[in-house]
């Protein structure tokens, strides 16, 4: 089963796309929107290996790279795209999840010419999987929205 904040996400992605829109490439393409997930130690890999599990196109930013991933876990990323810094996986993705353990980590992973604000898109969501700061989430949040892409929490 795919974490419940992805289930409403998709649902609500494809309930707002027109029978028009671009063709996908695959089924699974028509059935999940793109992921990508900043931040791939223990929860971020968990994540990703339940999505890959259900065929979503999914992208990977780690500053480390793999080097953080559990070692049960890595046979498990073997269908995801690495991406070179948090600016590529936001570009390719309409979902992009931080999984990262400290809220400086979250802000930092936003900001500069390499980070997720460098390459989102109008429309993105932006889920928040870890952070206890909730002011700092806020601060965000807003940077995200003023960007012109959507954020939801997880608290």
């Amino acid at each position: 089963m795919l974490c419940p904040h992805i289930q409403h996400h998709a649902r609500r992605y494809l309930s707002t796309l027109s029978s028009s829109a671009g063709a996908a490439s695959s089924s699974n393409r028509k059935q999940w929107p793109s992921v990508a997930i900043v931040g791939v130690g223990q929860l971020g890999a968990a994540v990703a290996s339940n999505l890959l599990r259900h065929g979503v196109e999914l992208t990977l930013f780690d500053l480390v790279g793999a080097e953080n991933v559990p070692e049960p876990l890595r046979h498990s990323l073997a269908g995801a795209t690495w991406a070179t810094s948090a600016k590529e996986a936001a570009g390719r993705s309409e979902v992009v999840i931080t999984a990262l353990p400290r809220p400086e980590h979250v802000t930092a992973a936003f900001e500069g010419d390499r980070g997720i604000l460098a390459g989102l898109r109008r429309g993105t969501t932006w889920i928040e999987h870890i952070s206890t700061d909730f002011a700092n989430t806020e601060k965000v949040r807003e940077k995200v929205e003023a960007a012109g892409g959507r954020a939801v929490e997880r608290r």
